[in-house]
């Protein structure tokens, strides 16, 4: 997920340190779990493991259930199998790794290649197959995920779920965010969005509460590859990062995994 993690719990003092911990050990093992940069993690492995069955976690089985969900749901605008292109953008490595010398502020995306790039279409996801009783995931040769948005979302949910047994609480992983109850004495949670140009001040403050938010943009993932500038929202039709006028896209929704693929869908 490679993003900042902030937790806010109102509880009685060692409980809330306890579940904090929690919520730091969920994300650390979500990281561990999820990562498409670790060789050794478990999405690493399905991905080397394509053509035949594998094995999952009862986690991992879940998220990818829930990523080929919003594949369906939304056409094919959010897609899981993207990995290959994002490569291709030059994405093959942790962000904090990427070239980003000469990368200005927000603006158009640039397409990264002359040419499209082939990525999986939504009837080649449909073609994973998702086995509940043996809980093996079979991708068809050649296919790769890439989980790292859905899987934050996903993370904060379920930290969340843990917090809010302990009263109001709020989980913002990098944007993706979701605020339960409120905090004492208010009726909400106040969450500023950032001016993309700007991110010192907010250019709107929400008032959220039992709900999510996520945003998805241009303005913070950008590198150069091959002296091109890129971003990380890859246009599912052509398999280059998205052409767009906008700048970022929030959405409110029940859950952050919700919001984290309407956000990427808006967007695109």
């Amino acid at each position: 997920m490679n993003t900042f993690v902030e937790a806010q719990a109102f509880a009685d003092g060692d409980m809330a340190a306890s579940a904090l911990a929690q919520v730091e050990a969920q994300f650390r093992a979500s990281e561990a779990r999820f990562s498409r940069f670790d060789p050794t993690s478990e999405l690493s492995r399905l991905n080397q493991a394509t053509g035949r069955p594998f094995r999952a976690s009862p986690e991992l089985f879940v998220l990818v259930a829930e990523a080929l969900q919003a594949a369906a749901v939304s056409g094919g605008l959010f897609n899981p199998g993207i990995l290959s292109a994002l490569e291709l953008a030059g994405y093959d490595r942790s962000f904090e790794q990427l070239d980003r010398r000469e990368v200005t502020g927000p603006g158009t995306a640039i397409s990264a290649n002359e040419r499209d790039t082939p990525i999986p279409e939504l009837p080649d996801l449909m073609r994973i197959r998702l086995d509940a009783q043996s809980r093996t995931i079979h991708l068809p040769a050649g296919l790769r995920l890439d989980l790292g948005g859905i899987a934050k979302g996903w993370t904060v949910d379920r930290a969340v779920a843990l917090l809010a047994d302990l009263g109001p609480c709020m989980v913002n992983a990098g944007g993706d965010l979701c605020a339960w109850g409120a905090p004492p004495g208010q009726s909400h949670w106040r969450i500023g969005i950032p001016d993309p140009w700007r991110p010192e001040r907010d250019v709107a403050i929400l008032r959220v509460r039992d709900k999510a938010l996520a945003t998805s943009g241009i303005n913070r993932r950008r590198w150069r590859h091959n002296g091109r500038e890129q971003h990380h929202l890859i246009d599912p039709h052509r398999g280059v990062p998205a052409t767009s006028d906008l700048v970022t896209v929030t959405v409110i929704a029940s859950t952050a995994t919700q919001a984290e693929v309407l956000a990427k869908v808006a967007f695109l």
